[in-house]
């Protein structure tokens, strides 16, 4: 679990939950309210389910013969084919 995942997830319930003691957290890290746990757990295995398969490398004449090359506009939409916004 990342930091950001983590960050991004109390943004998500400070602003569904409208009450600061919402993230509060136990000595051990764990959220205080049992909704908002159970919230991280679904967050969590929400993140842990998306997956991203990469197109295939394509081949392309390079200046050191042919080479394996991912294009840009398809990595762009493998993400998107999965809901994920890019920026």
């Amino acid at each position: 679990m990342s930091d950001q995942m983590r960050d991004d997830f109390e943004d998500f319930a400070s602003d569904q939950y409208e009450w600061p003691q919402a993230i509060q957290k136990n000595a051990d890290g764990e959220y205080k309210l049992m909704a908002t746990a159970e919230a991280w757990r679904y967050w969590q295995a929400s993140r842990a389910a998306l997956v991203v398969e990469l197109p295939k490398l394509s081949k392309v004449e390079g200046c050191h013969g042919v080479e394996d090359v991912w294009f840009p506009e398809d990595i762009i939409a493998a993400i998107q084919s999965v809901g994920v916004s890019v920026k």
